[in-house]
């Protein structure tokens, strides 16, 4: 995925002692129980 005017393959979302919260794809997304990640396209 692109984001401004670097290519990544992951994101990852830990909490403040490095445990994963989340990991972002193209392919998926993974989360942890009890959080929520929304995706939100771009308007055209």
């Amino acid at each position: 995925m692109k984001i401004g005017n670097n290519e990544y393959f992951e994101i990852l979302v830990t909490d403040s002692k490095g445990n994963l919260l989340a990991s972002i794809t193209d392919e998926n997304i993974i989360e942890e129980k009890d959080c929520r990640i929304v995706c939100v396209p771009i308007e055209s």
